[in-house]
């Protein structure tokens, strides 16, 4: 049978509460990852959350457009939260201030509490089945309380024709 731990990537990206929103969006960019895991700390790796691109966004779009025109929910991408500013022109937004405000925001104000892991020695269609009920891309793999490696949905894709 087919084990998380065969196809998990042990190189993981992650955060802790008290890193930048900036320095995520920038390590996303950087490593062409969509979301990571948050810890408690960098010592103990204790999952506490994730953060991803959608959180990002999201957290974006309730903030830069809060009193605007321009709707959160009609954001969907991070071009389309360009175009909204663009759209609003510099006389409805002063950027420069909402940019210092964000410079403030730190993962635990984005990220999602709620932690769906796998163990190294699930299945990989144990895996499947939890991100297909749980609605996510990535999973973290957990092994005695401490963070081991990362699966995401591609990683399961590989698996399949290996």
């Amino acid at each position: 049978m087919k084990k998380v731990r065969n196809f998990m990537n042990r190189r993981v990206v992650f955060f802790t509460p008290s890193d930048n929103i900036f320095d995520v969006a920038k390590a996303f960019c950087d490593k062409r990852i969509s979301g990571a895991p948050v810890v408690a700390n960098r010592r103990t790796r204790r999952v506490i959350g994730i953060v991803s691109e959608s959180d990002l966004v999201k957290f974006m779009g309730h903030s830069l457009y809060k009193g605007s025109k321009v709707s959160a929910s009609t954001c969907t991408s991070t071009a389309l939260i360009l175009l909204g500013f663009m759209k609003l022109g510099s006389a409805h937004l002063n950027v420069q201030k909402d940019v210092e405000r964000l410079t403030k925001v730190r993962v635990k104000d984005v990220m999602s509490s709620d932690v769906i892991a796998v163990s190294p020695e699930e299945s990989i269609f144990d895996a499947a089945e939890k991100m297909d009920e749980h609605d996510v891309n990535r999973l973290p793999v957990v092994q005695r309380g401490r963070l081991v490696g990362i699966i995401a949905r591609s990683d399961l894709v590989k698996a399949l024709v290996e």
